[in-house]
């Protein structure tokens, strides 16, 4: 499984391609920070919607399936965290 940051990285390279700059490896260091920003966003900004939606949401677009596949990641991370948790309380 990918971690955060690698599933992070997939996201901002998506992002830049799709706002036009091409790889972010081509950019210089201010774009890349703003595009990496713009990255960390749209997770914040899908794990709100998923809070807030009655609906579990459809991921239909390429950056949506990535922010799900960034979801499912914490998740597993908070399941491994919270079984240590329950294995070291016993």
């Amino acid at each position: 499984m990918p971690t955060l940051n690698e599933k992070l990285d997939e996201i901002a390279e998506l992002l830049a391609r799709d706002l036009g700059f091409g790889p972010l490896s081509t950019l210089d260091a201010t774009t890349c920070a703003e595009i990496s920003a713009e990255a960390v966003d749209a997770t914040e900004a899908w794990s709100e919607a998923e809070v807030e939606s009655v609906e579990p949401l459809e991921a239909k677009t390429d950056l949506q399936r990535l922010l799900v596949q960034y979801r499912d990641i914490e998740e597993a991370i908070l399941d491994a965290r919270d079984a240590d948790l329950s294995d070291d309380g016993s």
